[in-house]
């Protein structure tokens, strides 16, 4: 599943597992509320939401570019 949302997440008082990373060179906040990963790429003006599971495909994360 991927989304385009208008920012990045706020799990406030949610215990859900969170870590940062990188995909394809932008800042990614990786979340895991059950056994699905969540990915949320920060393109700055908006953040793309990758929806995994159970792990994610390194490859779809690799391939990941902004076309402009």
């Amino acid at each position: 599943i991927i989304e385009i949302r208008p920012g990045m997440p706020n799990f406030g008082s949610y215990n859900v597992q969170t870590w940062n990373t990188t995909v394809a060179g932008y800042p990614c906040l990786v979340a895991k509320p059950s056994i699905i990963r969540q990915y949320y790429i920060n393109c700055k003006k908006f953040v793309v939401q990758v929806d995994m599971a159970p792990e994610p495909e390194e490859d779809f994360l690799n391939s990941f570019r902004l076309e402009k």
